[in-house]
Order: C-alpha cells, then sequence, then structure tokens
C-alpha cells in the first residue's frame, strides 16, 4: 500500500569554507532552477506573485539524491547535480546558508532559517536518510499522526521557538490537515530581512494618480544598465552596509511583457546578465520604486511536472527507496511567501506547508507598470526570493 509524503521546503546549516568557483557553480545551479521554476509557476498563477526559490532547490535536491530509476533521472534534470557530488553540493548549500545567517556579518541585514522532518511513528526510515538529515542540522521528529492536533501543535511550537515567536498566530505553519493521510513532512521557513543601503525619504513618497499605488523615488549612485536581448532595464539596489545582498529589478522594454523577458533567459543567463551590470560604472539615477505588499500561496506539483519531474507525483511510479523501505510518494508540494518592499527596505519570509485551504494571494496592485524582482546574495548570485509585480 502506498503512504503519501507531504514534501515542503527544506534547508540546511552550517559547514567549513567552500572555494569561491565552486560557490559560483552551486549559485547557477540553483539559478537555473529558479528562473525555469518561477516561469512555469508564474504561468499558472496570474497578478503579482512572490516565491523563495533558495530553499526550494535545496527541497527537491536533498529528496533528489535519496531516489532511485526514472524519479531520479527526472529530478536530476531540474537540479543539475549528480549524486556523486551532491554531498559536496549540499554542504555548499550548508556553507552559504552558515555565511548568511551569521548577522555579525551583514550589519542592516538578517537572514533567518529553521527546518524540521516529522514521520509518522509507523513509517521506518532508512539509517542512511536519518543520518544526512541530522549531520544538516535539521531537525528530525517522530510524531503520531493519527492524533492530528497534537502533531500539528509540536511542529507549530517549533517553529515559534526557531523564531522567537516573531511570526503571528494566523500564519501558524502547520494545522490537523496536513497529517491526514501523510506519512512524513519536510517542512521549514525562511526569513530575510534587508534594510537599504540608501534607504528612500518617506516625504517623497507619492501617490500615483489614478492608481491607488504609492510609488517612493529618490536620486541615488546605483547600478543600471538596458539589456536589449532580455527586452528590460536592469537596476541593482543594495541593502545593509557591505552591500552583499542586493535587490535586482527587471523593468520590460515598452511592448514587452513579463512573459517575455522570463523567455529571454534563453538567450542571456542570469549570471551573464550579473555580470553585464556590475560591469557598468555607478551612475545617478532617477530610482522610482512602488511601495507594496504580495502574498503567494503555491502549489508547485504542476510547474514541477511541466519540468518533467513526473514520477514524484505518482504512487505506481515513485522511487524513494532511499528514504524509506515503504511505497511512498510526494502528495503536494505547497509553498507560502510574503514580501514587504518601504522605504526602509524589504521584509520577506516563506515557509510549508502553505495551508492552501487557509491561504489568500493578496497585493495592493491596482495598475502599475509591470516589473520582476529578485533579492540576491552576490558572493555566489543566490536567488534567495523572486517575483512579479503589477502583471
Amino acid at each position: 500500500m502506498f503512504k503519501k509524503v507531504l514534501l515542503f521546503l527544506f534547508l540546511c546549516k552550517i559547514s567549513d569554507g567552500v572555494e569561491f568557483s565552486d560557490l559560483r557553480y552551486f549559485g547557477e545551479r540553483v539559478r537555473n532552477m529558479s528562473v525555469e521554476m518561477f516561469y512555469f509557476t508564474q504561468l499558472e498563477n496570474e497578478g503579482d506573485l512572490v516565491m523563495a526559490p533558495f530553499s526550494l532547490w535545496n527541497l527537491i535536491s536533498v529528496v533528489a539524491f535519496k531516489s532511485s530509476s526514472d524519479t531520479w533521472r527526472q529530478l536530476h534534470s531540474i537540479i543539475g547535480i549528480s549524486k556523486r557530488n551532491g554531498q559536496y553540493f549540499n554542504s555548499i548549500f550548508k556553507f552559504t546558508t552558515d555565511v548568511m545567517t551569521n548577522v555579525s556579518l551583514f550589519p542592516g541585514v538578517s537572514f533567518k532559517n529553521a527546518q524540521l522532518v516529522l514521520f509518522d511513528e509507523n513509517l521506518e526510515l532508512t539509517q542512511s536518510f536519518q543520518r544526512s538529515v541530522i549531520e544538516s542540522g535539521i531537525s528530525l521528529k517522530m510524531v503520531d499522526f493519527e492524533d492530528d492536533v497534537t502533531a500539528a501543535a509540536e511542529a507549530n511550537h517549533y517553529y515559534q521557538k526557531q523564531t522567537n515567536n516573531t511570526f503571528s498566530p494566523e500564519l501558524l505553519i502547520f494545522d490537523r490537515t496536513d497529517f491526514e493521510e501523510s506519512t512524513m513532512i519536510v517542512s521549514g521557513m525562511v526569513e530575510f530581512e534587508g534594510n537599504w543601503t540608501i534607504p528612500f525619504n518617506k516625504s517623497d513618497t507619492m501617490l500615483e494618480n489614478g492608481t491607488g499605488i504609492y510609488i517612493m523615488q529618490q536620486k541615488a549612485n546605483v547600478k543600471q544598465v538596458d539589456i536589449e536581448i532580455l527586452g528590460a532595464s536592469v537596476l541593482e539596489l543594495n541593502y545593509g552596509q557591505n552591500e552583499e545582498f542586493n535587490m535586482v529589478v527587471l523593468t520590460p522594454h515598452e511592448g514587452v511583457s513579463i512573459k517575455d523577458v522570463l523567455i529571454n533567459f534563453d538567450k542571456i543567463s542570469f549570471t551573464d546578465l550579473l555580470s553585464k551590470l556590475h560591469s557598468e560604472p555607478l551612475k545617478e539615477v532617477d530610482v522610482k520604486l512602488p511601495k507594496f505588499s504580495v502574498t503567494s500561496t503555491l502549489l508547485l506539483n504542476g510547474p514541477l511536472t511541466t519540468m518533467e519531474a513526473r514520477d514524484i507525483f505518482l504512487p505506481s511510479q515513485a522511487d524513494f527507496s532511499g528514504i524509506t523501505e515503504e511505497e511512498v510518494f510526494i502528495s503536494s508540494i505547497e509553498h507560502r511567501a510574503m514580501i514587504t518592499v518601504s522605504e526602509t527596505g524589504t521584509r520577506a519570509t516563506a515557509f510549508t506547508p502553505g495551508n492552501l485551504s487557509k491561504g489568500k494571494k493578496t497585493s495592493t496592485t491596482d495598475s502599475v507598470s509591470s516589473f520582476l524582482f529578485f533579492i540576491v546574495y552576490r558572493p555566489s548570485y543566490t536567488i534567495l526570493f523572486c517575483g512579479k509585480y503589477g502583471a
């Protein structure tokens, strides 16, 4: 008899030093999947959107390395990493996460993550999988899934402790329905908070006529470049004192849509885009950016199936023999993300499960020029959050 696995956002922690070239190569693997997943996700979700691909990449990679047969081949095509290199790339992920969560290194920026694997007391996990989870610094907890009320309370209590109760009660990650007909849940939460290196002056924020949108504005020396092959203007806004985190804003040229810009990433990679941007000198620019908030509650089964990861959702095809000898499959990959951008900076949070039945998609958009945004960790060019606004 097949059992369901609720598979969610999966994060790791702490390692020793990593070669810079490997850090950039790791970032490239994450970026490639990030842009592709974002493209297929936005096709299924009209309007404003935000998601956290950095965490989702690790979710997929950790599960992929414990899969076999066609399941592995399909997941390998998405993550782009061989099993032979899997452990090393997980160590790079841990190193990157450990560096980013060290608040003393980045004045004006905070990056947090927490993660938990819950499994039913009747499910026997392989020693190999348990070891890999524990060695990654991830909490592993056995609970009684039949007592779904208690299981949900214990899981939410874990995140409340990890985040020092910084998220409000209405954003509780788990409810009892998450444990129904499931046998394991891999979950996580990630949060970014950054102050602009050059903040906007609130007195300069203006209400755009007829839209209900407040536009922040300032003159600033920034990196900006037009990339014709992409069909967009690219602007970089930095966070914190040392500017190792930034928001990259892509504004489509006239007559070019958000979809067109994303398709054009077949012609220029995100790496080349950033390299071209960073080769430009600083120049004084009239920066205008909406003050906005977006919440997205997403089911990612469709986008991943389109990306050829079909077998993981099929009871008769999924092969996760590296996790358990029992026949299991993934019932859903849920993801909820929120972002708020203001004169002082940005706060973005993503967690899973997304509680799809309760979540609502919200934003402040009425009518504004559309753009793409990417929150990037500059040393590895890793995309932490991305989204579209005004679409």
